[in-house]
């Protein structure tokens, strides 16, 4: 197995990137996210597969629809599951900011890993968001296109071939978009805890101020 080369692993990376960006878009409506280009399927065996053997092939991928299709609903609800998880993290440090703020006074750097570590968290928050609700291309059998037909079974098997392609590439892209989106969130998380584990380890100077009062006697009758 040949190595990727740099370029190779650099494409890759902007197709994530573009994966991902487009996916907390895809919170707005009408956008749709974007999935790279890819090979359709060779469909030219159905029309050399047996009568025989038709219904066996329908019957595997109708399967194989229904498996991706489950597929794409659970990555679906863990994405649900790791934005209410994010979201109440966001709670829990914005609860303990005061503390934060306290010690920030002396040293402006913590403030700054906060912040950091808030704005990635919102964007793997918006990441998650959209892998959740975002419109997404799913493959369909079109009943009617072949329904005229005398032998329909050829054509309703070649659009099986075609919906579970297009449904395995979005559940695919689905699932290396919610990676990336949880290794957002570990970066984002990691930065908030360092800022909140450094602020509680810092002591507060808790001391009351010395106030010096200079009291003024009155000079004495003469």
């Amino acid at each position: 197995m040949r190595k990727k080369t740099f370029r190779e692993k650099t494409r890759l990376a902007f197709t994530e990137v573009r994966m991902v960006v487009s996916t907390a878009l895809g919170l707005f409506a009408g956008r749709k996210v974007w999935m790279p280009d890819e090979a359709a399927p060779e469909t030219e065996w159905v029309d050399e597969c047996p009568k025989r053997n038709l219904a066996l092939a329908r019957s595997s991928y109708d399967e194989r629809l229904k498996s991706e299709s489950a597929g794409i609903e659970a990555v679906r609800r863990r994405a649900e599951f790791a934005l209410t998880a994010i979201i109440a993290a966001i709670g829990l440090s914005t609860a303990a900011f005061e503390r934060l703020w306290a010690v920030a006074t002396n040293s402006t750097s913590l403030l700054v890993i906060w912040l950091v570590g808030v704005l990635i968290v919102v964007m793997a928050v918006l990441v998650f968001a959209g892998v959740a609700v975002s419109n997404k291309v799913l493959g369909a059998v079109q009943v009617e296109s072949f329904v005229h037909l005398r032998d329909p079974r050829r054509e309703e098997l070649r659009q099986y071939v075609m919906a579970v392609h297009t449904t395995s590439r979005t559940r695919r892209a689905m699932v290396t978009v919610f990676r990336d989106g949880f290794l957002i969130a570990l970066v984002g998380l990691t930065l908030l805890a360092i800022a909140h584990t450094v602020s509680w380890a810092v002591p507060l100077d808790d001391a009351p101020t010395t106030v010096d009062v200079n009291i003024i006697s009155p000079s004495p009758a003469p």
